[in-house]
């Protein structure tokens, strides 16, 4: 991992970019929109901060586009679009690796808590990241019993852009819950 953070430039971010990050399958039970629809706020409650949420992944084979497109469209009347990557391809496990070091907080922000497990949140888990994630039950238990980041409530951005912001305030936290993580 240590050698994949040495990459952030060449995964087109910049040194000082703090780094959100959700990636997979794209299809509308992700709750992706719950994640944009906070960035405005993340970003005015922490102007000294250059924030960039990366969306990783293809669309799900049996889902229509129109979930991504009306991501993209919400960006752009949000007025964050140059904060927010799209990056639709279908990842290798380098590339989903490399995305993940250069992670400062990794969000699986799902619609419910019947979801039982979550392989992207096992990969940020592995690698070390602080998440923050709706309080499916996988998410639920691990964050709990591991202390690896917070949890958000379903299908609210504001408990989002509260959570998130709390975070990036406290850098120390931030590195409590990857040791704990990568642990």
């Amino acid at each position: 991992i240590n050698n994949y953070k040495k990459l952030k430039t060449s995964l087109g971010f910049k040194k000082d970019d703090f780094v959100l990050m959700t990636f997979g399958l794209i299809s509308p039970k992700k709750g992706l929109e719950y994640v944009v629809k906070a960035l405005p706020k993340i970003i005015k409650r922490n102007p000294n901060m250059k924030i960039k949420y990366l969306i990783a992944g293809r669309m799900h084979p049996k889902k229509s586009k129109i979930y991504l497109k009306n991501l993209k469209n919400s960006a752009k009347e949000l007025g964050i679009i140059n904060n927010i990557i799209f990056d639709n391809r279908y990842l290798t496990y380098s590339e989903i690796y490399k995305y993940l070091a250069n992670t400062n907080i990794y969000i699986t922000p799902y619609y419910t808590r019947e979801q039982s497990s979550s392989g992207t949140l096992s990969y940020a888990i592995a690698t070390g990241r602080c998440i923050v994630s709706t309080p499916y039950v996988f998410a639920r238990e691990m964050i709990e019993r591991k202390k690896i980041g917070e949890l958000a409530d379903f299908r609210s951005s504001n408990s989002m852009v509260h959570i998130v912001t709390q975070l990036i305030k406290n850098p120390d936290l931030i590195k409590k819950y990857e040791k704990n993580s990568y642990e």
